[in-house]
This record gives structure tokens, C-alpha cells and sequence, in this order.
């Protein structure tokens, strides 16, 4: 999604909406950021698309694309929203067929609440329950503190190694054939720190499939 964001942003840099001025703005605004993550916009972007916007090592950003190149970005763009958009349709489809079998406090939590943009905090076992606890200062519906909290916990994969402040990208609720619910998500962060030289965004995924669900909310 960051990936996405930018390359718009690249684009409207270009040839969007505004005068000349508006544009420069843009482009001085850009340029930092745009310098800080060449690592993870050369690793996502094709190939193409990448050297247009990275044109030598060494150089700055580069805005003004040939025709061509603004073409397959914004073929890039299309494609990559009509798959998201597709994605969060068929996850909210598969929620509204099995919400009734599901705890009612989970029930109502993905009915009041997106961990969109939200930042892990820690995982930790207490007693029979995992507790996942979220800084939610970057999501749209809500902010302050998040905690969740899981029992009856049939299985997990990967919470052993999420990365402490990784960021909540995307997720999907099922069901078991035993009847718990199965959540699994998609989350994002730099494994060695943002300060790092070969620092990356690195993608991960967790799930936990559980017959017992509590939250508490905090502003």
C-alpha cells in the first residue's frame, strides 16, 4: 500500500491537478522520501518503473517520466487498487457469512474498529490467554491504545517472531472446521530498525485461531 501511495504521489508530481508551483511543492516534499525508501519501492515496483524513478544509484528521484513510463505507472496503480479492493470485498463477504458464529465481542470489535495502520506493541502469553497490544495513533478509526486478547487458543503461527512496532497492513477472519474462529493478517516493518544500512520493509503474516475473544480500548 506505501508502495502504491507514493508512486500516485509520484504521478500527481507530475501531471496532476494544480499549477506549476503546487507541483514543485510536491516534488521538494517528495524527494526525502522518496530517497529514504528506495529500497522497498525498487523491491516492489517492476523493474521498469523502478529505473525511471531511481535512473543511477547514486541520484535523486527523478519525476519527469516519458510517456511510456507514466503509462506503466499508472497501469501499475490500477491494477494494484482494482486487487486490493477485490481483496477487502471477499474478506468483508466471508465476515458478513460467518458472523453469527463468531464471539460476539469479535463480532462487534470488526464492526467498530479497523487495525489498519495500527503498530504492535508486544505479544505476550499471560495464564491460558495471548495478548496482543497495539498503538492505534495511525488508524482512521479510532486511536489511543488497543489490547486483544485470545483464549482457548487452538493454534498460531509466526506470533513467536512479529516484529516489535510492525505495522497491521490487511487481515481476514474464517472458520475452522472445529468451530474457532481463524484470524490471519498481514503486517509490515523493518527487521533491523529504519536506521539500518540494508534496512527493508519486510512483509509478514500471523494467524491465530481461537474460541475466545475480549478487547479493551484506551484514548
Amino acid at each position: 500500500m506505501q508502495v502504491h501511495a507514493y508512486l500516485h504521489l509520484v504521478l500527481e508530481a507530475h501531471d496532476g491537478t494544480g499549477n506549476d508551483e503546487s507541483r514543485s511543492e510536491l516534488r521538494t516534499s517528495l524527494t526525502g522520501s522518496l530517497a529514504e525508501l528506495r529500497p522497498l519501492m525498487t523491491r516492489y515496483l517492476p523493474p521498469g518503473i523502478a529505473s525511471a524513478l531511481y535512473p543511477a544509484e547514486d541520484a535523486p528521484p527523478r519525476f519527469d517520466w516519458d510517456a511510456a513510463a507514466r503509462d506503466a505507472a499508472a497501469a501499475w496503480c490500477a491494477a494494484w487498487k482494482a486487487d486490493w479492493d477485490r481483496a477487502c470485498r471477499m474478506s468483508h463477504e466471508t465476515f458478513l457469512s460467518i458472523k453469527d458464529a463468531l464471539p460476539e465481542a469479535l463480532r462487534q470489535f470488526r464492526e467498530t474498529f479497523s487495525l489498519h495502520d495500527a503498530r504492535i506493541l508486544s505479544v505476550n502469553s499471560v495464564e491460558d490467554a495471548i495478548i496482543l497490544s497495539f498503538d492505534c495513533a495511525g488508524c482512521l478509526t479510532h486511536a489511543g491504545a488497543l489490547e486483544l486478547r485470545f483464549r482457548g487458543v487452538e493454534m498460531t503461527e509466526e506470533l513467536t517472531s512479529v516484529l516489535r512496532s510492525a505495522v497491521w497492513l490487511y487481515d481476514e477472519l474464517e472458520l475452522t472446521d472445529s468451530g474457532c474462529f481463524d484470524w490471519k493478517a498481514l503486517l509490515h516493518g523493518f527487521p533491523h530498525g529504519m536506521d539500518c544500512e540494508d534496512s527493508i520493509l519486510a512483509l509478514h503474516e500471523i494467524r491465530i485461531a481461537a474460541r475466545s475473544f475480549d478487547y479493551r480500548h484506551t484514548d
